[in-house]
């Protein structure tokens, strides 16, 4: 299992091909997750130890320049959240639902691992990409038990800036 998991999000195409051989060299990391987002944008994921993904982050960051987006280290991913990412979650009943939309999709991920881990979540919904021409929005959705106090959730969302929504 992964312990941790860096994503170096950038506005190049061709630097994030370049970062990510540099960030594959750097450390023992396997990567997870090699990627346009949209023209323009790439994501890179990678896993392995907290030092190794952090050591991994940091020299992809110190290359990235101004064409760095975001570049969260994760550690002790909840376990919803990569099934997520890949679209493979299978969501049970839903008696409460919480959604958060960010303008990045390593702050759409970060938000969505610690909102499961704040409150009594037993599943992340999809991540999901909205476009536009001029930009992409991503949101996930929770799914959690009625007796959850869905006021918790926001904190993940307003650590970030990023927009928060949550209904029964």
């Amino acid at each position: 299992m992964t312990q941790a998991i860096g994503i170096l999000e950038l506005t190049s195409i061709a630097r994030g091909m370049e970062l990510g051989d540099v960030m594959l060299k750097s450390a023992n990391v396997q990567l997870l997750l090699c990627r346009t987002l949209c023209p323009g944008k790439f994501l890179l994921m990678l896993g392995g130890d907290v030092g190794a993904v952090q050591q991994a982050i940091a020299a992809g960051t110190a290359r990235a320049g101004e064409m760095l987006v975001d570049s969260p280290v994760l550690a002790n991913i909840h376990p919803s959240v990569l099934p997520a990412i890949s679209g493979l979650n299978v969501v049970g009943q839903r008696q409460a639902a919480g959604i958060v939309e960010t303008r990045s999709v390593a702050a759409c991920i970060s938000a969505a691992d610690r909102a499961v881990k704040a409150a009594n979540v037993t599943r992340c919904g999809s991540i999901w990409r909205l476009v536009s021409a001029a930009n992409a929005t991503w949101w996930w959705r929770v799914i959690s038990p009625m007796s959850t106090t869905p006021s918790r959730w926001p904190a993940t969302a307003q650590a970030r800036k990023d927009y928060w929504f949550t209904g029964q």
